[in-house]
């Protein structure tokens, strides 16, 4: 291999300093080269920046733990000196420790309870968590394409009528480790405010095994093939809104892309689309990906699990996004309002600790095209062979 040296680099005058042996200004020269390196490169400013938005969002956080602790003692203090007696004192001291106990006792006992709702809710199949009665109106199990998923037709609680000429809803909930009912886990939630307007309302579930050989194509057949069912029963209606949640979100999308035809309006909640936007050095989570090998972790655990991947490695990295809050303080919220907040919690860890399946075909999918490449927000993602989606031919409103 010939080398051909650059004459503009052999020209620059930190070489004619040192070719010419001027040390005088050798330094200044020699930082002038430096700056423009950076500046060639792009890399040292942008570390830096990076670097500045991490170090100043530690500094702010822990900044107001500080304040936060440094007030609180401040009032534990003189709460203490308040009693005029040591009886007082003793009397106050005697009536915190029993409510401390007391509220030890309750939240060991709904973590126990959490544990058994759990165990029951496996041994049932893991049903979706909605707060709702159901039909289903479509088993994806037998479809030309089989898959996990099912059409439910919601049917609405005493007392709240629906009319059928109304848009209808088709909700769809994340498969991103966790189970379907997100939506409507509760009366006040997407379901309940779509039926309390009157609107026919529809949620696209899944089971918790995926079928075998099911592919992210096959899911989005199966969800134009429900939005074409409810189209169906409602031919009076304008076409259905979709609401996608979370991975549910991005579906919604790929599904408004292959069939433009279908859908209303779109409504994506916490859709990882854009999944390299954030601030530099603040939204960590986009490095993640680089940093922890990309694609080969998902691949790894598919191969271990015999090319299925468990959802609970997804669950994982939500909870890693935020450690404190995930293994500390949502535990000690739950203690110091465990009188009040003790349904709240368990309605949630329902949902939160029900782990999903995915094949290998469609983690590697998710993780390749989305995450890694950001293929599908710039319309180079491939659904399957010879099939591009390009979101630009999405033609509802997207909110």
């Amino acid at each position: 291999m010939n080398f051909k040296p650059d004459h503009a680099l052999l020209n620059h005058p930190l070489m004619n300093a040192l070719t010419s042996g001027n040390a005088d200004s050798l330094r200044e020269r020699a930082l002038s080269f430096a700056g423009e390196m950076i500046n060639w490169t792009g890399t040292g400013e942008e570390t830096v920046r990076s670097s500045g938005h991490y170090f100043n969002s530690i500094a702010e956080s822990h900044g107001a733990r500080v304040r936060t602790a440094a007030t609180a003692l401040t009032e534990l203090a003189g709460q203490i000196v308040q009693p005029s007696s040591p009886e007082g004192f003793f009397e106050a001291l005697g009536e915190y420790l029993t409510d401390r106990a007391q509220r030890f006792v309750l939240t060991l006992d709904t973590l126990r309870e959490r544990g058994d709702i759990f165990y029951a809710h496996e041994e049932a199949g893991c049903p979706p968590v909605l707060a709702y009665e159901y039909d289903v109106e479509i088993d994806g199990r037998d479809l030309p394409h089989p898959v996990n998923y099912m059409l439910l037709k919601i049917r609405p609680p005493e007392g709240v009528t629906v009319i059928d000429q109304k848009r209808p809803y088709v909700i769809i909930d994340p498969r991103a480790g966790h189970g379907a009912g997100i939506g409507g886990f509760k009366f006040d939630s997407q379901v309940g405010v779509a039926l309390k307007r009157g609107h026919p309302v529809y949620f696209v579930s899944f089971r918790r095994d995926p079928m075998p050989g099911q592919t992210l194509a096959d899911v989005t057949r199966a969800e134009a093939t429900f939005v074409r069912h409810v189209q169906a029963l409602h031919p009076q209606s304008a076409k259905p809104v979709v609401i996608g949640n979370c991975q549910g979100g991005w579906a919604t999308l790929v599904l408004g892309a292959t069939a433009p035809d279908l859908t209303g309006p779109l409504i994506l909640n916490g859709a990882p689309v854009e999944t390299w936007s954030g601030r530099k050095g603040q939204n960590t989570i986009r490095y993640n990906a680089g940093l922890m090998g990309g694609e080969i972790g998902a691949m790894m655990m598919s191969d271990l699990g015999n090319g299925v991947f468990d959802g609970a490695w997804l669950v994982r990295n939500f909870e890693e996004m935020n450690p404190s809050r995930n293994y500390f303080k949502k535990y000690y919220d739950l203690f110091t309002k465990v009188d009040s907040e003790r349904p709240r919690f368990l309605d949630f860890e329902k949902w939160w600790g029900g782990f999903f399946l995915l094949n290998e075909a469609e983690i590697v999918w998710i993780v390749r095209e989305l995450f890694i490449g950001n293929r599908l927000a710039r319309n180079e993602a491939r659904l399957e062979h010879g099939r591009a989606l390009d979101i630009k031919q999405v033609r509802s409103p997207i909110i």
